[in-house]
């Protein structure tokens, strides 16, 4: 016999006849395995797949003899023997797809000696498979249990076509945020487990490059993410702390697993594990039970580990190996059980893992993680056969979510609601049912399948909205003078309040000279006016503009899109300069786009000065849809001029307006403290900046900022600064920034409060800042005559109303007044 340290695997390629005593062995990989010893006993030609388990077996079995004579340990007995559930007729279809051209494979093999030691690894991993995958067209044919018959990639020479009855995978998106943005169980952009108050709802297989993860077509064994780092030694992944013992997300799985709920499993192509090569970025495995948690140790640190089963077993996989059998008869086999045990010191019950033997996996227990004492060394940790073996029957419990989500359907009719349209949910992206791709919502006006040649449009119709649909906290529009909800920090912003006509005007000034911030409030009266708020609201939802996402810059996240629609008419500037295809020139824009130019230019002359000149020669128009936002920003790109002007249309929106970081901290990247930076009122800790910049001159910059981190408390100064000013933006209101200053030290968010939004911005871009061939663009003759004048007429018409309303009120007498005492006395007391 072979000593206890060392079993050698040979695999020769001796030819041999392929249909001969096809009886008593199987034709694998059209090649000769045997485990050798002195004598190098020979043993049958075997299936890569069955030769796996078959070795496993007699390595475990010689792993559990430490203590026992080597002569009774018959390694051929345990080779011919089946491994669990397992039989000849599990492997037919293997075998009849393996007989084909075996002869010519043989030829072709080399030579290979394959040691394996007694306790180092698992056995090899099945082959994975190359084959070219179809793109499918319906989604229907990825989910059938006998999909369309695929062949698979033969070497030349074959002339017979070997049936592939795997199904085909689906999702595929290109990037993590199509991927976060179609389905509803992984709406995570970052991370691989999306959880959310105590639930799971997906989990990502991607780039682990863990020692001890495994995956077959059934099972999956992955670890708990986060507070690992790529060892750059081995390329692979290491822990670098101790989880927290039980965190919240753990306690997510382990309610799950306890309740048999299953999650929907995704792949990645930079999963090590898989069996079979990810055709795609990433994959949609389907759903899965939770079967076990445990912890153990890696390098030291407390890890957290998953197995999950396959929920549907009838089924094959897609990622299953290419050698795999066509159906797991294996299944329906008798059932086998990890083998398990109670800890005597911490009484927890503990199944056994790994092949090695059964250890403590309780991560407070003074035995954890001790083999027969000891801990573990990594070559002695290789998977229990019969813990990969176990399964659980299949549970009545439907999964939350369904692995293919349903197309996005506007059922306003049966909601009475016409809102709901533009609900969160319904500008998120979909799952493609032609191709399968997963794609988010680019267009306003519909969903597009980016997939080459699918060329999938999903456009149901959006419902008109009416701006009292819209009203917020408000159940009817003022009529006269608007309120104000406007909040500022009365020490740092200067407030003077007017009025022109039905409008009323705020202007508000921060510190800094020439900074200035106006909110014009509009009223029910100017809105319904001719070519009006109301009037440009509905033109915005009747005719699709061009409104799109566009990519973001700089974005953590590949693939991460705005969460706005945005269309820009006039000159193009940086912001949509890459997209010119965003761009179309005034002589081009609809009436009521060149309507709106009249208003913001009308409200920007108002905020600055009435005599001044007031250009707009770019006009951004930007849409929302529920929880769409703009998050802080600044307009202080150098091809923009000092002045923005904005028109609110639809739904209330707040708009905050803050300093930002590195003048109110006074630090910039790398905690490097700047004495150049201005101290501007409102920032943190300002007599203290004044003293650290008087000290600029007499230290470097070293030991300033480090002098600095000390005095301002670096660790407290709060990364969200606070907001200096907070506009609540109304149906028909302006607002506009004055001062470039402005855009260089303050920063500003809008957040709608509704369902529905559309803002109309005016700027000045400066022509030489923009190509040559594009400048025209901005051209734009408005005929004086023509020019908005803040609904003057509009004022007078209202005040005659009002007049005439009092009027009316004034002559109204009730029925059958006389002029006596007691009839008056009656006609007092019946109003």
């Amino acid at each position: 016999m072979p000593t206890s340290n060392e079993l050698s695997l040979e695999v020769t390629s001796e030819p041999v006849n392929p249909i001969a005593n096809t009886e008593d062995s199987d034709v694998g990989d059209s090649t000769h395995s045997k485990i050798s010893n002195t004598s190098s006993q020979a043993l049958e030609p075997s299936t890569c797949r069955r030769s796996k388990r078959k070795a496993n077996v007699a390595i475990s079995a010689a792993r559990n003899t430490d203590d026992q004579d080597d002569a009774g340990l018959d390694v051929e007995a345990l080779l011919n023997e089946p491994a669990w559930g397992e039989s000849d007729e599990d492997y037919e279809p293997t075998k009849k797809r393996q007989k084909q051209g075996a002869q010519k494979e043989i030829e072709k093999k080399a030579s290979l000696i394959v040691t394996l030691k007694v306790s180092p690894t698992t056995a090899p991993a099945a082959k994975k498979s190359s084959t070219t995958r179809r793109i499918s067209p319906s989604i229907a044919d990825y989910l059938v249990a006998v999909p369309k018959s695929r062949a698979t990639r033969k070497p030349k020479g074959e002339a017979e076509e070997v049936e592939d009855e795997r199904p085909m995978p689906w999702g595929h998106p290109q990037t993590r945020a199509e991927l976060a943005d179609s389905l509803p169980y992984f709406n995570c952009y970052q991370g691989a487990a999306a959880t959310v108050q105590g639930k799971v709802k997906g989990m990502l297989l991607d780039d682990d490059r863990f020692e001890r993860a495994y995956m077959d077509e059934e099972i999956v064994i992955a670890r708990a993410g986060g507070g690992s780092e790529i060892d750059e030694a081995t390329n692979k992944s290491i822990p670098r702390k101790n989880l927290d013992i039980d965190p919240s997300r753990i306690s997510a799985f382990r309610n799950h697993m306890q309740k048999g709920i299953p999650i929907q499993l995704i792949v990645g192509s930079k999963n090590k594990q898989c069996p079979s090569l990810v055709p795609f970025r990433y994959c949609v495995m389907g759903t899965f039970y939770i079967t076990s948690i445990w912890t153990e140790k890696s390098t030291g640190h407390i890890i957290y580990k998953f197995r999950m089963q396959k929920r549907d077993l009838e089924r094959k996989s897609w990622w299953s190996a290419e050698d795999s059998p066509s159906v797991r008869k294996s299944n329906k086999a008798e059932k086998v059980t990890a083998y398990e045990k109670r800890c005597e010191a911490c009484k927890e019950i503990s199944k056994q893992v790994y092949m090695s033997g059964w250890m403590c996996l309780n991560a407070q227990c003074t035995s954890f993680w001790k083999l027969r004492g000891v801990t573990p060394t990594e070559e002695e940790l290789a998977f229990s056969e019969r813990f990969l073996a176990e399964r659980i029957e299949k549970l009545d419990v439907e999964p939350p979510f369904p692995t293919v989500p349903k197309l996005v359907k506007y059922d306003v009719q049966a909601n009475q609601d016409v809102t709901s349209a533009y609900k969160k949910h319904c500008w998120k992206g979909i799952a493609c049912p032609n191709c399968g791709r997963c794609n988010q919502r680019i267009y306003w006006a519909c969903w597009k399948c980016p997939a080459l040649g699918c060329g999938f449009i999903h456009a149901p119709p959006l419902p008109h909205v009416p701006p009292t649909a819209l009203m917020g906290d408000l159940e009817h529009p003022y009529d006269g003078h608007a309120l104000s909800d406007d909040t500022w920090h009365e020490k740092l912003v200067a407030y003077r309040m007017t009025t022109h006509g039905l409008y009323k005007i705020h202007d508000y000034k921060l510190g800094h000279d020439g900074i200035k911030i106006t909110h014009i409030h509009a009223n029910g009266p100017i809105n319904a006016s001719v070519g009006g708020a109301d009037e440009t609201f509905r033109k915005l939802q009747e005719v699709d503009i061009g409104l799109q996402r566009l990519p973001l810059k700089n974005a953590a996240v590949s693939g991460l899109v705005t969460a706005h629609f945005s269309k820009n008419f006039g000159l193009p500037y940086n912001y949509v300069v890459q997209h010119p295809e965003l761009s179309t020139s005034f002589k081009d824009a609809p009436e009521y786009i060149t309507n709106a130019i009249r208003r913001l230019t009308w409200a920007g002359k108002r905020a600055v000065n009435q005599n001044e000149d007031m250009i707009i020669n770019e006009c951004l128009a930007v849409g929302y849809f529920e929880d769409g936002q703009m998050g802080y920003h600044d307009d202080g790109e150098d091809s923009l001029g000092p002045h923005v002007v904005t028109w609110s249309l639809g739904c209330p929106a707040i708009m905050k307006i803050r300093m930002k970081y590195k003048y109110y901290s006074g630090f910039g990247k790398n905690k490097q403290y700047h004495p150049e930076f201005p101290v501007l009122p409102g920032c943190w800790m300002p007599e203290e900046r004044h003293k650290l910049n008087n000290l600029a001159k007499l230290l470097s910059p070293e030991k300033l900022s480090e002098q600095a981190r000390k005095v301002l408390n670096f660790m407290k100064i709060p990364r969200n600064c606070p907001s200096l000013l907070d506009l609540k933006l109304r149906h028909g209101d302006f607002m506009s920034m004055h001062g470039a200053m402005m855009q260089k030290y303050y920063e500003h968010e809008v957040k709608p409060l509704g369902e529905l939004r559309f803002s109309l911005t005016g700027r000045y871009v400066i022509p030489e800042k923009v190509p040559e061939d594009q400048r025209s663009m901005g051209d734009l003759d408005l005929d004086p005559s023509k020019a908005y004048d803040g609904d003057l007429q509009v004022y007078e018409d209202w005040k005659k109303e009002q007049i005439s309303i009092r009027d009316q009120a004034a002559l109204r007498r009730p029925t059958g007044t006389s002029s006596s005492p007691s009839a008056s006395q009656t006609s007092q007391h019946t109003i």
